[in-house]
Formats: structure tokens, C-alpha cells, sequence
């Protein structure tokens, strides 16, 4: 089966292909027509790059990657308003690397991380194109900033991974020469074209297996119980969200690896039953719908397409104070394998099956993802560590939990300005952290028998009843 608007245009390199949106893609469009900023969904990473770097190479290793990647040539369209959205592929993309010398500032790093602050929150005009930004931040002669950034409708996580890769191998190659010579380009297999998820897209949800979806999450979405909510002091702007994080070294994430394998699961199932237990303890609810963050890649071929397919599916777990977490994290366990084979079913569609109409009407509230994010990218001749900056849009709060050199973890919160306070964010990531060690530490123990509250926030508890 080919997508409605692939063939023909596809034999000419100088025509511009105007291809649909896919199901992930509609959804980032329409929160974009209603986000007043036009920059919340934008995700953005740096590298720390320390040793040399030849600037010439990594500006045609961007703009090889650029021109052969159809996702970061992009533009989006709803002129002609009878078939709605489409997006449009264009040959001759500006692919700079944008270059920024801080160097002779008293605080280069500050004014780096102010560049890099100010271009992500650039509003982004989707019907424009320019999706992609790039820039090497110059802070000494052997440090740089490595900086990208990218509207969420055009790549996810997993297509952000794929594009910095493909960087880094083009660099690679084109470094590879002895001092003074040229290198060569590296003889690479072709990125397979945005076409490939575009087509399984459009096959999925002409198949009997989006039928049996969506009445799967029909009857899991039943008699739906009250939606969490942890945010109480937020007063920021729509689309402001605030970032916080901890760590865990790499013996307390290896107790925590344990402790879901005697359940019989796998860390990404502690995890989500420690958040749903959290939100328990704090609100009372027995009943406890998350969202779950889903890659909505389930064959071989899109696994190397850059592009947007993520996901996000809710997670209902009933939750008590007796039973011991280990019997927690087998049931979330069972329930992640089961979203795990309908995770494609797409969001807008479950909102229309369950009657919401409005954006604020939210099928679930917390969202938990857990991601690998590596920051061990090979850069030749370079020690490199990178560092994750935004993932776009957050309609309440997001629970991370990602990889760490060293076999540690971070653990992040992430929250809407909109509902959340700055500190009130710092303390859900603090008081969540040491909550999930805890019961990991043992698992037998029940989910009520572990303090919530540090002793200064039981006395600030007791002060405001006072």
C-alpha cells in the first residue's frame, strides 16, 4: 500500500513532494495551532565537545545529513483546506552551521547557554520550513558547544538519535585523512526515505489491528477515575516548562534492576509503579491512569527512518497502601507489555472515542518515559557528553528516568509553568527520587509504609495547619 500523495513526484528530485501527515504528526499539529508561543514544541540537545574540532568538516557533515534526510526539509501546508494538512519536501535546504564565538566573553559557558536559550524559544512558523537549527558555540580554543534543535513534527527522540549519528559519521569520514589532507566521505548505506513510516502509517490504520486497538483502549479507558493532579502553584506562561533532576549512582540503579527482576519485570516497570504509587500517596486515588511514552516503532525498517512516530498511551494501574510494591511492579510489568501492542493507536483518536473535545480535557495527567539517552557520541578526535535541553511540549508533568555514564541514572521532572511552581517541581523530583530508592530498596515492603515527607516538610505541613 502507498500513502495517498507519495507516488509520482517521488521519480523527480526537482519537483517538491508534498506528502500527509501522519497520525503522530497531526497530533503536534494541532497542539502547535494552539500553543501562543509556537516554540513548546520544540526539543533541543548539546554536546560538551572537548578537544579540536574542524569546523569546515562539521558543516558538511550537517549539510550532507540535511540534504539527504527528508524530515529536516520540511515545510507543513493547509492551503488547500478540502484535505487538510500536508507536509511538503524540499530539495535546496538551507543546512548552515551556525557558528558563535564566545570565547572573548567573561563568561563564555553564560553566554552560550544564553544563545542556546534564546534560539529555543524562537517561535517556529511550521508553513515556513527551517525546522532544524544547528550551531557550534565556540567557549576556548579546545571546547565548543554542539547545539540542535528541531520542532517536534518533524523528528521525535529516536529521530533526533539517528540524524546526530549520521552527523557524526559524515564527520568521521571526512576527518579520517592524515593532518593537511583531505578526508573521504564515508561509503554509507542510504538513510531510508520518510516514505517508509509514512506508508506503514497509512497501512496501520486501514488494518483490522487499528480496529482491534481502539477497542482495546476503549474498554482500558472505561469508567475512567478523576485525573491526577500533583500541580498547585503554577502561574508561568502556556508552554514555559520547568526542568529539574537528580541522580542515582550506578549501585542504587543497579538495586533498582534487581528489584524488578525478582518481580519478574524490567526497570521500566519499577519505575512506572513507583510514579504510580507516588501519585497514590499524594492524591488518594485508588485508581491511577499515567501516561506512557511509546517510540511507536514496531518493525525493522523504521527503526533508522528519522522522522516522528512517538506516542503516548495511558497506563492504569489500581494502587493501594497494603499490597508490597513488588506486586505493584509485576502488575505494571503486565500492563506496559500489553499497551506495548496497541501503542500505535493514535491520541486524537482516542480523545474523539472518549468524547474530549476541548485540550484541556486530558485522558490522563503524569507522564512517565523512560529513554536512553547517551551521551557517549563518538565525534573523532573529540571527548564528547551530551546534554538534553527540552522535550518539547508538557501538558501537566513528565517522570524521566534515562542512562547515565557510569551506569547511573537521571532522574528528571519536567512541568508546565501553567500548573506547576518552580520550586514545587524541585520538590516532586526530590521527594519522587527518594521515594522510588527506597521502595526499591525493598520491595516487600507496601507502598504506605514509605515516608513521603522529609522532616522539614512535616514540620511545614504542621506550621500551615497551625
Amino acid at each position: 500500500m502507498k500513502v495517498a500523495g507519495l507516488d509520482g513526484a517521488m521519480s523527480d528530485p526537482a519537483q517538491a513532494r508534498r506528502w500527509p501527515l501522519s497520525a503522530a504528526q497531526r497530533g503536534v499539529w494541532l497542539g502547535h495551532q494552539l500553543d501562543p508561543s509556537q516554540s513548546a514544541f520544540n526539543i533541543a540537545e548539546y554536546y560538551d565537545v572537548i578537544g579540536p574540532v574542524d569546523v569546515a568538516a562539521l558543516r558538511r557533515a550537517c549539510h550532507l545529513t540535511v540534504a539527504e534526510t527528508d524530515a529536516l526539509r520540511t515545510r507543513f501546508t493547509d492551503s488547500d483546506t478540502d484535505s487538510g494538512a500536508w507536509q511538503v519536501l524540499e530539495n535546496g535546504v538551507p543546512s548552515e552551521l551556525e557558528f558563535a564565538d564566545c570565547s572573548g566573553s567573561s563568561n563564555p559557558e553564560l553566554d552560550a547557554r544564553g544563545w542556546m536559550q534564546g534560539d529555543l524559544t524562537r517561535p517556529v512558523d511550521l508553513r515556513g520550513g527551517g525546522l532544524y537549527s544547528m550551531a557550534l558555540l565556540r567557549l576556548s580554543a579546545d571546547r565548543h558547544f554542539w547545539y540542535q534543535r528541531c520542532h517536534h513534527i518533524a523528528l521525535d527522540h529516536t529521530g533526533f538519535r539517528l540524524v546526530r549519528q549520521r552527523i557524526a559519521e559524515h564527520y568521521a569520514g571526512l576527518t579520517a585523512g592524515a593532518p593537511g589532507e583531505p578526508g573521504k566521505l564515508p561509503s554509507l548505506s542510504a538513510l531510508p526515505s520518510l516514505a517508509v513510516l509514512l506508508d506503514e502509517d497509512a497501512q496501520y490504520l486501514a488494518s483490522t489491528e487499528f480496529e482491534e486497538d481502539r477497542e482495546y483502549w476503549r474498554d482500558r479507558c472505561a469508567a475512567p477515575p478523576p485525573t491526577v493532579r500533583l500541580g498547585h502553584q503554577g502561574t508561568g506562561p502556556a508552554g514555559q516548562v520547568w526542568r529539574t533532576a537528580s541522580a542515582l549512582d550506578a549501585a542504587q540503579a543497579g538495586q533498582l534492576s534487581r528489584s524488578a527482576e525478582s518481580a519478574g519485570a524490567w526497570r521500566a516497570a519499577l519505575v512506572a509503579a513507583a510514579v504510580v504509587a507516588y501519585c497514590h500517596r499524594l492524591t488518594g486515588l485508588d485508581d491511577i491512569v499515567l501516561g506512557l511514552v511509546v517510540a511507536g516503532r514496531v518493525s525493522p525498517e523504521t527503526t533508522r527512518v528519522p522522522g516522528m512516530t512517538v506516542n503516548v498511551v495511558p497506563l492504569r494501574l489500581p494502587v493501594a497502601a497494603g499490597p508490597a510494591f513488588g506486586e505493584l511492579i509485576a502488575a505494571a510489568g503486565e500492563e506496559i507489555w500489553d499497551a506495548l501492542e496497541h501503542q500505535r493507536y493514535p491520541g486524537e483518536n482516542l480523545r474523539a472515542d472518549l468524547g474530549l473535545r476541548h485540550r484541556t480535557e486530558a485522558v490522563f495527567g503524569p507522564v512517565v518515559n523512560i529513554v536512553s539517552f547517551s551521551g557517549e557520541l563518538a565525534l573523532a578526535g573529540c571527548r564528547v557528553t551530551g546534554h538534553l535541553l527540552s522535550r518539547g511540549q508538557v501538558a501537566d508533568c513528565e517522570f524521566t528516568i534515562s542512562d547515565l555514564a557510569g551506569g547511573g541514572l537521571a532522574v528528571e521532572t519536567d512541568a508546565s509553568a501553567a500548573l506547576y511552581g518552580e520550586a514545587e517541581t524541585a520538590a516532586h523530583c526530590d521527594r519522587f527520587t527518594r521515594y522510588l530508592t527506597t521502595l526499591a530498596a525493598d520491595p516487600s515492603r507496601p507502598v504506605g509504609d514509605v515516608d513521603l515527607l522529609t522532616e522539614a516538610e512535616r514540620r511545614q505541613v504542621l506550621s500551615d495547619w497551625a
